[in-house]
C-alpha cells in the first residue's frame, strides 16, 4: 500500500504541468516593427501555427510551458523554454551574413572581384582537381565556360580560343600569363599538379593591362607557393587514365557494296580509262584494277566476281578498329612538397607522365620546380624560382582518316589478305606501275598502312627553363616596391 501512496505523490508534479493552456506573443524585429508570417513551433506538444498581421500568435497547448521555436527568412531562429498564460514579446535578430572577399588575379595585379571590370572566370584548386587528365588544357577546357581548344594532337597545344573566333587575318593566340609573366612556351609543359588557381579574361578590358596581346584572351595561371610558417607539407598524387578506342561507327558511312556498284557503273561508262596512257601512272581503286584484269582476260568472270564479293564483305572501320586503335593509357606522378620558418619559405615538386594514345603515339614529361622566398629584414622578402620541364613525343600509326590517295579511299580498303600478310595501298601510283618499275632493281615503292609506320620516326624534344626572380619591399601599410626578372629558354 505504501507503494501505490507513493507513486501518486511522485505523479503530481507531472499533473500539475499537464493543465492546458494558451501559448501567446507578439513577434517583432530589431526596430520593433511587427513580423508577419513568421513560423512558430511549440517542441514538446507538436503545434504549428505563424504570426497574422500584427506579428502575434496564439496556440493551445497541452503543458502549462513548453519549448518555442520562431523562424522567418533573414533572421537567427528564436528557441526558448517559455510559460503559457503570460504574453511574451520576442524580437527576433536579424541573420549576419559575412561575404568572403574573392581575389582575382589578373596576371598584373590582384583584385577584388567587385572591382574588376569585363568578363572573367576562375578556376580554383578544388575545382581544377576535379578534372584526371595529364595537362592543363585538357583539364580546363572542361571546366570553364567560353574556352575551347582547336586541333590538337599528342604533346601539342593546339589552338586555343576565348568567346570563339576574335578576329580574320590578325593574329589568334591567346596570351597566356604564368606567376605575372606572359608564357611563351608550350601550355603542357606546365604540370597540372603545380597549378593553384586559373583566371581567365574572356573579352577586351584585359588589353588595358597587357595590350593588344590580349585581344583574343588571356589564360593567368599561379602555381603554388610555400609560406612563412608553414609546417612541412608534402602531397603525392598518381594518376591512371584507361580510355576505350573511339566509335568509328558513330557517323554512317555508304556501305562498300554500294560504292563497288557505283564503281561498276562507272567502269561500263570507260570512266577514268583515258587516265591508263597517263605517263604519271594515277592509282585505280582495287575494283577497278580487278575489273581491268578481268577485262584483259587475266583473270576469268568467276574469280573476279568472288574477290569482289569478299571485297563487299569489308569494311575500312573494322580494319582500323582490329589492326590501329587500342586503349590509350595515361600514367601521371607528382610529389610537391614546401615549408616555412618565420624568415624563409620553400617549395619542391616534381612530375613525370607517361602516355600512349589509341594509335601507340607515346608523349612523356618530365617536371622539376624549385621555389624559394627568403626575409633578410623586416618588410622586405627576396623569392627565386627554377622550372625545368622537358617533353617527348613519338609517331604512332595512321588513324582513321589518315590514309590518303588521289584515287580515293574506299570503304572496302583492306589491311591484310586472308593470311595476315600485309597488303600494299596505292597512293600517288598505280600498284601495276609500282610492281614493275626498274624491273626489280630498285627498293619497295609499296606503302603498306599495316607496318609503315614502324618505320617512320617522327620524334619531338622539347626543354623548356624558367627563371624568376625578384624582391619586394613594403614601404608603408599602403605602399610597396615589387621588382621581378624572368628568363625563360
Amino acid at each position: 500500500m505504501k507503494y501505490l501512496i507513493y507513486l501518486i505523490i511522485t505523479l503530481l508534479p507531472s499533473l500539475a504541468l499537464a493543465q492546458s493552456g494558451m501559448l501567446k506573443g507578439k513577434v517583432i524585429d530589431s526596430d520593433g516593427k511587427s513580423i508577419s508570417g513568421a513560423s512558430v513551433q511549440a517542441r514538446l506538444s507538436g503545434n504549428i501555427t505563424k504570426t497574422n498581421e500584427h506579428g502575434e500568435f496564439s496556440m493551445p497547448t497541452i503543458l502549462t510551458a513548453d519549448t518555442v521555436e520562431i523562424s522567418f527568412v533573414g533572421y537567427e531562429t528564436f528557441r526558448q523554454f517559455i510559460s503559457s498564460g503570460i504574453f511574451h514579446t520576442i524580437t527576433l535578430v536579424p541573420k549576419t551574413i559575412s561575404l568572403e572577399e574573392v581575389q582575382i588575379n589578373t596576371g598584373y595585379q590582384t583584385k577584388a572581384k567587385e572591382r574588376l571590370t569585363g568578363s572573367f572566370a576562375q578556376v580554383d584548386n578544388k575545382l581544377f582537381n576535379q578534372q584526371v587528365s595529364p595537362d592543363v588544357l585538357s583539364r580546363l577546357e572542361a571546366i570553364t565556360s567560353g574556352l575551347t581548344v582547336v586541333g590538337r594532337a599528342t604533346g601539342g597545344q593546339g589552338q586555343i580560343r576565348v568567346r570563339g573566333l576574335s578576329t580574320i587575318n590578325g593574329i589568334r593566340d591567346v596570351l597566356i600569363v604564368v606567376d605575372n609573366f606572359p608564357y611563351e612556351g608550350n601550355i603542357n609543359n606546365i604540370n597540372p599538379n603545380d597549378v593553384e588557381s586559373i583566371t581567365v579574361l574572356k573579352d577586351a578590358a584585359a588589353a588595358s593591362t597587357w595590350g593588344a596581346k590580349a585581344g583574343n584572351g588571356v589564360v593567368v595561371i599561379t602555381t603554388k607557393k610555400g609560406k612563412l610558417n608553414q609546417p612541412f607539407t608534402i602531397e603525392f598524387n598518381s594518376n591512371l587514365t584507361v580510355t576505350e578506342e573511339p566509335d568509328l561507327y558513330y557517323q554512317p558511312k555508304i556501305p562498300a557494296a554500294e560504292i563497288i556498284g557505283l564503281e561498276q557503273f562507272l567502269f561500263s561508262k570507260q570512266y577514268r580509262f583515258s587516265d591508263t596512257v597517263n605517263n604519271q601512272r594515277p592509282p585505280f581503286s582495287p575494283v577497278y584494277e580487278l575489273l581491268f584484269k578481268r577485262r584483259r582476260g587475266l583473270i576469268s568472270a568467276t574469280d573476279s566476281a568472288a574477290l569482289i564479293d569478299q571485297l563487299k564483305a569489308s569494311d575500312i572501320r573494322r580494319e582500323f578498329l582490329r589492326h590501329m586503335y587500342g586503349k590509350a593509357i595515361n600514367q601521371q606522378y607528382a610529389i610537391n612538397m614546401r615549408g616555412g620558418s618565420s624568415k624563409m619559405a620553400w617549395l619542391f615538386s616534381s612530375g613525370f607522365d607517361r602516355n600512349i594514345d589509341n594509335l601507340s603515339a607515346t608523349y612523356t614529361r618530365f617536371n622539376l620546380r624549385f621555389e624559394n622566398t627568403y626575409m633578410p629584414v623586416k618588410n622586405l622578402q627576396v623569392f627565386s624560382s627554377v622550372y625545368i620541364s622537358g617533353s617527348k613525343s613519338k609517331n604512332g600509326k595512321p588513324g582513321y582518316g589518315d590514309l590518303s590517295s588521289s584515287a580515293g579511299v574506299q570503304p572496302y580498303i583492306q589491311f591484310t589478305d586472308e593470311n595476315g600478310t600485309p597488303v600494299p595501298f596505292a597512293t600517288k601510283y598505280r600498284q601495276a606501275y609500282l610492281d614493275t618499275a626498274g624491273a626489280g632493281k630498285l627498293l619497295n615503292w609499296n606503302y603498306y598502312p599495316l607496318n609503315d609506320y614502324q618505320y617512320v620516326n617522327k620524334t619531338t624534344d622539347l626543354l623548356d627553363i624558367l627563371t624568376n626572380a625578384g624582391l619586394q619591399y613594403k614601404l608603408t601599410s599602403y605602399l610597396s616596391v615589387d621588382l621581378k626578372y624572368q628568363y625563360q629558354q
